[in-house]
């Protein structure tokens, strides 16, 4: 009975099991009733419904509203404004997304859409509005020439020498005026000024920040951007049409404007005074230390404040000088800080001459005390 009971087990285990294979064989042969393979998704294009609002300004919120956004996938799903894809949303959520408007979009209308895993919805049409913008930055053409750069008055510090013979060979323009608050607020997120106000000049910026600037202002303008790379590894296009940062020699030739003197206005710390706000004439109780530009006396060039109010980013690494003869130098390749020129709202007469160097930090710190003038080639 028992031996039975086990030929049946058996016989129906055996049974059980063939049956089991056949189903599954029989399963996995047959193709979906759609069609498509049980492991691939359908895509479904997004739709926008709305922008939110349909114009405005660089840094604005924009909300766009739809239907099959889905959840936010990195690296498949982002957002397209003309040709610049976005990627980083304040919210994504089904069928709401939000961004900031990106300060690289061009003036009037742009085409947005929502791309999901490379499948594009329809085009909503977001204008960006000019009234935001101050108006162009004046630049003055400063010519060629040579002069001696350097410590002529042996009155600075010792990485001011050797005192040395530079020939700027192609005329060239630089601002009038350092760059306002107002200009840097249109095309940067933030701004880090210690005070703040349009009609100052932007202060507490990195040397990496400044040519940010330039790059973007370029592209504002339809010019061709200066600069390209990032960290310790930027190059420089000698030949694009886009805003830069003066070289050290530039700026010191601008400075002196065909003087020898400690400054453009003379060489007393009354002569400073009028040209300059620094250390001696500003006031620590009083709200701001930076001052509007253009207050005090400009050079023969027409160029105001390149002494004192805020120090400016320039080009070059620092480097000790030769004695040789130079016809516009860069400065070296690589290096530990960028040079700052000028002196600022919070520095001595020393600090303010016109061949007074800066090499303090990192290109990629802020510093308190430094903003930036721009420059283009002719």
């Amino acid at each position: 009975m028992i031996m039975k009971n086990k030929q049946f087990l058996l016989i129906f285990s055996i049974f059980t099991f063939t049956l089991f294979v056949f189903s599954s064989c029989k399963d996995f042969d047959e193709p979906p009733e759609t069609g498509q393979s049980e492991d691939e998704e359908i895509i479904e294009p997004g739709y926008i419904s709305a922008l939110e609002p349909d114009n405005g300004s660089i840094w604005d919120t924009l909300t766009i509203r739809g239907e099959n956004f889905g959840e936010y996938t990195e690296n498949y799903d982002y957002v397209m404004i003309d040709t610049i894809m976005i990627d980083e949303f304040i919210k994504w959520e089904g069928d709401v997304i939000q961004l900031i408007v990106p300060e690289f979009i061009r003036f009037g209308a742009n085409n947005v859409s929502v791309v999901i895993e490379d499948t594009t919805s329809n085009i909503a049409v977001y204008t960006l509005n000019q009234t935001q913008w101050p108006g162009s930055i004046e630049m003055i053409e400063i010519p060629a020439g040579s002069f001696k750069m350097g410590d002529i008055n042996g009155s600075g510090f010792v990485n001011e020498l050797p005192v040395h013979d530079v020939t700027i060979s192609k005329a060239f323009y630089i601002s009038k005026f350092e760059v306002s608050q107002a200009h840097w607020k249109a095309l940067v997120a933030t701004n880090p000024s210690t005070v703040r106000a349009d009609s100052l000049p932007v202060n507490g910026i990195s040397w990496h920040e400044a040519v940010a600037f330039c790059n973007a202002l370029s592209k504002l303008e339809g010019l061709t951007p200066a600069y390209s790379g990032s960290g310790n590894d930027f190059k420089w296009d000698m030949e694009a049409d886009g805003y830069r940062l003066p070289t050290e020699a530039e700026w010191e030739y601008a400075c002196r404007a065909g003087t020898e003197t400690d400054f453009y206005t003379g060489n007393t710390e009354a002569d400073l005074a009028n040209a300059a706000w620094y250390y001696g004439n500003i006031d620590f109780d009083e709200v701001s230390t930076t001052h509007p530009m253009g207050l005090k006396d400009n050079n023969s060039f027409g160029l105001y404040d390149m002494h004192g109010n805020v120090a400016e980013w320039c080009w070059d690494w620092w480097a000790e000088y030769s004695a040789t003869a130079q016809t516009d130098p860069t400065g070296p390749e690589t290096g530990w800080g960028r040079v700052i020129r000028g002196g600022a709202w919070n520095s001595k007469p020393d600090y303010c001459r016109s061949s007074f160097r800066f090499y303090y930090r990192p290109p990629a710190d802020r510093i308190e005390f430094a903003g930036l003038r721009l420059a283009r080639n002719k």
